[in-house]
Order: C-alpha cells, then structure tokens, then sequence
C-alpha cells in the first residue's frame, strides 16, 4: 500500500465553496533562482483586483511530506484569501518519497524568495508576504523563517497544528490510534521524507524545524 493511498486529504476540510466572485483562482510557475519552475496556484480576492501591491501569504500545504497537493487545498487556500484579504500563492513542492529531505525545504525557501524576487508579477507588496502552512506545510513555514535571510524574512508567520522536530510527544501515546492521523502513518512519513539522509540526521537537521 502507497502513502498516499492511506490518507483522502479533501475529506479533511469541510468550507463552503465559494460563488468564483469572491475570489479567483488561476496557476502560475515561480521562477527559481536555481533555474528551475515551480507550480503554484494564486488565489486573488475580488477586492484586491484593481489594487496595486497587495500583501500576500505563501501557503505550504500538509500532509507528512509525502501526500497533499495545491488542488487539494484549493478551497481552503480560496477561503484564506477572502477572508484575509490577501493574496494566496500555494505552492506545489516536491514530495517524498521520490523526493526526500531536504527537497521540500528547497522548494518551500526558494518559493519565498521567488515571490519576493518577483513580487510585482503577481502584484504583490514585497514588503508584506507572510508564510503559512499546516501539519507538515508548517513545519516548512517555520523552517523558511528560521533560514530565510535577515532581510527578507516574512511579515508574519502562521503556524496551524505544525510538525516542529521529530520528537514524539505525550500526544503521540494518548492520541496516536482512532483519530483520522495515526501515530503509525506519522511514522511512516517521517521514514520516507528521511530516507536520503536517515532519521537519525534529519531529527537533529535545523531545516526539519
């Protein structure tokens, strides 16, 4: 059985969808500073169309590194936007376990950067881009914060129910069997976005978060 076959990631969020006139939703690349592109999807409130440099949130999304995609996280990433009045770029990183530790950091740090660089592509203030990310799309949040460069690092931060270290917790114990993410999976996903370098180096990695 594949990881990503144990988890329906859509499931797990219940938002009303929205009319398409409160915001919209359109796919773009970034424009790495490595060379490469990366898919992401830009979600634009109605009200910030015809406004110049908008702040911006940079939104990782979850799913132990290994499931979870910007189409999964569409109607979350739409609600984001509205209700922040700000705009979305949710970001397309690669996944293990075809790309371990520490892929996804790269991806998610030169996603920052790249929205930074290039801020008045997507009408963007430079000024105001603040990172999100929830499970292990936060632990790429916190991370971008910690290694971002003084100078740019992000307006703000939000962290929603975030993997920080691989330490397991008291939770874990009293938590990890007849909830929707089991301490077992956790364990599994850990072991594929590891697998590169060993758990052993990733734990004690500081861009694990």
């Amino acid at each position: 059985t594949t990881l990503r076959s144990l988890m329906h990631i859509p499931s797990r969020f219940q938002f009303a969808k929205l009319s398409g006139k409160e915001c919209q939703t359109r796919l773009a690349s970034l424009q790495l500073a490595d060379g490469r592109s990366l898919p992401c999807a830009v979600f634009t409130p109605t009200a910030l169309r015809q406004r110049d440099k908008s702040p911006a949130v940079v939104f990782y999304h979850g799913g132990g590194h290994c499931i979870g995609s910007v189409k999964e996280y569409e109607l979350f990433c739409a609600q984001l936007a509205t209700q922040s009045n700000a705009i979305v770029v949710s970001v397309e990183y690669r996944l293990a376990p075809e790309n371990p530790f520490p892929a996804a950091f790269d991806d998610a740090l030169a996603a920052f950067l790249a929205c930074k660089r290039n801020a008045l592509q997507f009408n963007i203030d430079p000024t105001r881009i603040a990172v999100c990310g929830d499970s292990a799309g936060g632990n790429l949040a916190a991370a971008v914060c910690a290694h971002c460069p003084r100078n740019l690092r992000p307006t703000a931060a939000i962290f929603i129910y975030p993997v920080c270290g691989n330490r397991l917790s008291n939770s874990h114990e009293r938590f990890g069997s007849g909830y929707l993410l089991e301490d077992g999976l956790m364990q599994r996903f850990f072991a594929a976005y590891s697998a590169k370098l060993g758990a052993a180096a990733v734990a004690r990695d500081d861009r694990f978060a």
